[in-house]
């Protein structure tokens, strides 16, 4: 994690150089918890997001081949993202960042106020016990 005296961004993840840049502001202490665990998120998971899309594509092409049990869950969480309302998915805003694309629907599980329009959609409980379901299988 480096710190820097910009404001471009309030934070980003590089999975090419695997570094965390948390950008100096006036935001709160508690927002820069968030932002670094929402970015910490990013550095667990984009590694295996695209290492899934191509098993995706190998699958569709080999099925026989592949087992896909490592990435089942991670599977199922992009299966509920997808079936979201497509409207959703194209509200602008902060509080609909996380709807942008499955990348950020995963990352802003460290967003509250993100969980709880999960929750109000009903499938808070089922992302997260497929989230920890994931980070359990990353360990193997």
């Amino acid at each position: 994690v480096s710190f820097i005296a910009e404001e471009k961004v309030a934070a980003n993840y590089s999975q090419r150089t695997n570094l965390i840049r948390m950008f100096f502001n006036n935001k709160s202490k508690k927002f820069k918890t968030q932002l670094l665990l929402h970015e910490l998120i990013h550095s667990v998971s984009m590694s295996a997001l695209n290492d899934l899309k191509e098993l995706d594509f190998a699958l569709r092409h080999y099925p026989k081949i592949f087992i896909n049990t490592q990435f089942a869950p991670l599977n199922k969480i992009n299966k509920m993202y997808e079936s979201l309302p497509q409207d959703l998915k194209e509200q602008k805003g902060d509080d609909y960042y996380g709807f942008s694309n499955f990348e950020e629907f995963i990352a802003e599980l460290a967003n509250p106020k993100f969980r709880e329009k999960l929750q109000n959609l009903g499938i808070l409980e089922e992302v997260l016990e497929n989230f920890f379901a994931f980070l359990d299988k990353c360990d193997k």
